[in-house]
Order: structure tokens, then sequence, then C-alpha cells
């Protein structure tokens, strides 16, 4: 991203804002409610046009978790991961269908969930089938918004292990808006953070944590910000 600026009517959402996203890492977008940070997600997959910068996306197909999963509710769970290939490929729905079970065992789910309705799932679940829709067109890059907002802390801490796994196993670029400090000491390999209408540190998180600005501070080194360090370190 260059120079990247967002406005909405009179307010300036983001003004020349760079970020560079390097392949294979997973990096973790954060920023204070208000920042921008889903506006930025939303103009890096090009679903808003920013008003001024470009954006090279140097990966095809992209991968996207919504908030919330974002499941069709009239469509099986298999219907709904085997959408985008049933849409934009010329398969069957048959293969489809096939493809998308595939995909669910590789994030957790079997078949029987694959036949539920998403009303019919956990929190977690749904997550997990999210995951596997935005896998299934073999993405290079996965976009995900908000991806443990929701889920209870065990359900937080295996879908991080199931990002880092699949990350890892299959050479993927992840860029994820989160909140959840567990998730940035947990697997971001990078921390980007939103302030000020621009990405005011990006660096390891050892690093941005040592970072002065205030509002960095203000996150990183209060009760849950040091609870989730201390987790890290237990952790290692």
């Amino acid at each position: 991203m260059r120079q990247i600026s967002n406005r909405f009517g009179n307010q300036m959402v983001h003004q020349n804002l760079n970020l560079d996203v390097y392949r294979g890492e997973i990096i973790g977008l954060v920023g204070g409610s208000g920042a921008g940070k889903s506006v930025l997600l939303r103009t890096a997959i090009g679903l808003n046009k920013p008003d001024t910068g470009e954006i090279i996306l140097n990966a095809s197909p992209i991968g996207v978790l919504f908030q919330h999963g974002a499941l069709f509710s009239s469509m099986t769970v298999a219907e709904n991961v085997a959408l985008p290939l049933i849409e934009h490929t010329r398969l069957s729905r048959a293969q489809a269908l096939h493809l998308a079970q595939i995909k669910l065992a590789l994030v957790g789910l079997n078949q029987q969930a694959g036949e539920q309705y998403p009303a019919e799932l956990s929190g977690g679940m749904v997550k997990r089938a999210a995951l596997a829709r935005a896998l299934i067109r073999e993405p290079d890059i996965v976009f995900l918004d908000e991806p443990t907002a929701g889920l209870d802390p065990l359900n937080a801490a295996a879908f991080d292990r199931l990002i880092k796994t699949l990350s890892k196993a299959l050479g993927l670029t992840v860029v994820l808006v989160t909140h959840d400090l567990d998730t940035l000491y947990a697997i971001c390999d990078r921390i980007a953070v939103l302030a000020d209408k621009r990405i005011v540190a990006v660096d390891t998180v050892a690093k941005v944590v040592a970072n002065p600005d205030s509002w960095i501070q203000s996150y990183f080194h209060g009760p849950r910000g040091r609870a989730a360090a201390h987790a890290a370190r237990k952790e290692v």
C-alpha cells in the first residue's frame, strides 16, 4: 500500500498510509476503536476504492474470512464452502462439493458438519467453516477480520493454532485484523499499528511493544497486555 487515503464525507480515515506485507508471514493489524482497521481491510481486498494512493497485490486469488463468518443461512456448510468454486470455476456442483468437504476436513470439520446449516453449528465451528471457504480457491493470501471475536479462550487459542499451522503448511500469507492480544503474541510474525490515520509502527511483537508511542504503550502494557505477554512467555 502506497500513500493510501480514505475519506468519508468530511471524515478522513486514512491519510498517506503505507504498508508492506511479506510473502509467507502472518501480520496482525491493530488499532483503537474507530481507527479504520476494517476500512483498510476492505480497501486491501478491493471492496473500497481509496481516494488517493495505490495497492499492489502480487497474489491471486485471495481469500477472506469476514467477521462472524458471514455464511449464508439458507445453504448447508458444504454448499457455503463450495460456492466460490460454483460461481467462479467450471467445476460441476458435485466436484465443488467434494472439494468443499476436503477443505472442511483440513480445518477440522467432518462430513456431518458439512451437511448441517450454519445455525446448527457452534461459534467455533462457524469460524472454521468460514476459513474453509476462504481457502477453497487455493489463495496465496488470506485476510481475516477479527478471526477469534466471540470465541471463548480455549476455542480462540485452538483457532490461533489452526491459522499458524495452515500458514506454515500451505505457505499462506495471512493478514488479520484483531484486538486479541493473545493472538498477536501467539502467531503473528509482525504487527502493524494503525493510529492517527496511518501506520505508526510495523515490526515484530517485541519491537512494537518497546515503541514509545503513547497508544502502543497503553495498549500493550495494560493489564490484558501484561497477561498476554506472560502467557506467551510460558508457552515458549
